[in-house]
């Protein structure tokens, strides 16, 4: 956390807590451990009128235990601010969190939300696509609102640069990248940096089609090397120290190659009947909708197999240059999916 996050924290806080009276008690507890630790020991982390302490394990520099903490708010003097750690805080603090006002993770980032995109004025489009961007990316959940407000910190130094915040991949530019600059950063990510491509990684980097010498491709390999243990977030961290291999000093050629279209094969037959190899069973009934019956109990060579089969415009791409995903969707969430290399197709 650096010195604006710190800035805008204590903003957004003064700007939610307005002005303190006498005795009066406010707290938050969705920060972790590290976020607290650094709050308390900035100078920046003012809240005028507040008292600021975190509720922690051991008493010490603007840090007080949970005992001194149901002191501080019996003695009704000073008004007093708690950033409460639930995992080093411990037990007896139902007084204060029944009669102190809390400051909810929603209320407190949508207000930081707020003041660190306020410079952005006129460039929103482009930084709130990235987040869309990111929010698709393997089968992740939503982004933290703390995510989101690192991001937007960060951007206001180099956008490029902080999409690494996003786990997408960093790309060097002083300029804000445009929409196709965030489609092969986003490409970028998902191929190298997401479990769902099981190939060994110098396939993956091979697949990229790298233009220049072989000495940037060995790079890549061993900085991914490195960083597989990680989650795709602390991988593309490590890579935002790296910019010798952001989108800009490396260039894959698989971006050139342009796929216009793709033509789904269609489940029926022209009489409107149900393929079979699409291993889809007729409807019930009068509906119209196909089923995909999963018997558990059937040997494995008769259970259902859903099958999709699609053409390409152009017909004559490279082997390794497209991956396809193929996912089954419910609502928002992804049941399953799974990588089809060209080459398997």
């Amino acid at each position: 956390m650096g010195p604006q996050h710190v800035q805008l924290l204590a903003q957004a806080l003064t700007n939610r807590l307005g002005v303190p009276t006498p005795g009066a008690v406010a707290f938050l507890r969705c920060l972790p451990s590290d976020q607290i630790d650094a709050m308390v020991e900035s100078d920046a982390f003012v809240v005028p009128g507040w008292t600021v302490n975190a509720v922690v394990d051991a008493p010490g520099q603007r840090r007080i235990s949970a005992d001194q903490a149901v002191e501080q708010r019996e003695d009704k003097a000073e008004a007093a601010l708690l950033l409460i750690d639930p995992l080093r805080a411990g037990a007896g603090l139902d007084g204060i969190y029944s009669a102190g006002r809390e400051i909810s993770e929603t209320e407190l980032f949508g207000e930081a939300l707020r003041l660190a995109r306020r410079p952005f004025f006129g460039r929103m489009p482009v930084l709130d696509a990235a987040i869309t961007r990111a929010e698709r990316l393997g089968r992740r959940r939503r982004l933290t609102p703390w995510s989101k407000f690192d991001f937007y910190v960060n951007a206001k130094q180099n956008a490029g640069r902080a999409l690494a915040r996003l786990g997408l991949w960093p790309i060097a530019s002083d300029d804000d990248p445009s929409t196709s600059e965030l489609d092969l950063s986003a490409e970028l990510a998902d191929r190298l940096l997401y479990v769902s491509d099981t190939r060994a990684i110098a396939e993956r980097v091979h697949g990229l089609r790298l233009e220049g010498s072989a000495e940037k491709a060995a790079q890549l390999e061993q900085a991914l090397r490195l960083v597989s243990g990680m989650s795709p977030e602390e991988a593309a961290r490590h890579i935002e120290h790296q910019p010798e291999l952001w989108l800009g000093p490396i260039q894959p050629g698989f971006a050139s190659e342009e796929l216009r279209r793709i033509q789904l094969a269609p489940w029926r037959d022209a009489r409107g009947g149900i393929l079979k190899w699409s291993g889809l069973n007729k409807p019930e009934g009068d509906g119209l909708t196909p089923r995909l019956i999963l018997d558990r109990s059937a040997p494995t060579k008769n259970r259902a197999k859903l099958t999709i089969r699609w053409t390409t415009d152009p017909e004559d791409l490279v082997a390794g240059d497209i991956d396809y995903r193929v996912s089954v969707i419910a609502g928002e969430d992804v049941l399953a999916d799974r990588i089809v290399h060209h080459r398997d197709c």
